[in-house]
């Protein structure tokens, strides 16, 4: 959230259901989940570009912004950190 403000609940609500349809049956809008014969599930990606195009309207670069200076915090934690590795795996 920059500055205290995030994207309006409405919006966190309407992304939720945006991200969560059609998941019951391994089906997303980035792909979809094959089991294959050795047991394990792989996801298999849909062509470029996504049908229909990205949404990039203002909440949603406000969320990826949020993502991407987590991300930068994230970065930053690590190299704090004596074994990085080690701490991945606890």
């Amino acid at each position: 959230m920059l500055n205290g403000a995030g994207p309006a609940p409405e919006y966190r609500t309407e992304l939720r259901l945006r991200t969560w349809k059609g998941m019951s049956d391994g089906a997303h809008r980035s792909g979809r989940y094959t089991l294959q014969p050795s047991g394990y599930k792989a996801f298999i990606p849909r062509p470029l570009p996504p049908d229909p195009p990205l949404a990039l309207d203002a909440p949603m670069q406000v969320l990826l912004s949020e993502a991407d200076m987590a991300l930068g915090r994230l970065d930053a934690a690590t190299e704090l950190l004596p074994n990085p590795d080690l701490f991945v795996a606890m």
